[in-house]
């Protein structure tokens, strides 16, 4: 799949009807936990916070979606090289939890 093509589909993505929601995961000496968090401004009838998150976020990925040349090739994770401009798909077997520790956005 070339850029271009993903970079059209993420748009539309985008441009669809999604919403943002944040976890956290927190580490414990025992254990990891995933919480979501409550990013609602809640003042009025409208949760603002989480629009202005949302088109912040959107925002920051059409930004860096600009920055990849669009003939490029999106390649597996797996052939990662040292490349500091490229696009890559997950192709690896498993995932292991202790590689993320952090904020996960989902859209």
């Amino acid at each position: 799949m070339k850029t271009k093509e993903l970079k059209n589909e993420i748009n539309q993505m985008l441009d669809g009807n999604i919403g943002i929601m944040l976890y956290a995961v927190l580490k414990t000496d025992e254990e990891k936990k995933v919480k979501f968090i409550n990013i609602a401004d809640e003042e009025g009838e409208e949760d603002n916070t989480s629009v202005s998150l949302l088109e912040g976020f959107t925002e920051i990925i059409r930004n860096k979606l600009d920055t990849y040349n669009e003939d490029d090739e999106v390649m597996r994770l797996s052939s990662a090289d040292e490349r500091k401009n490229a696009l890559y798909y997950y192709d690896l077997d498993e995932i292991k939890v202790s590689q993320f520790v952090g904020l996960y956005l989902i859209i």
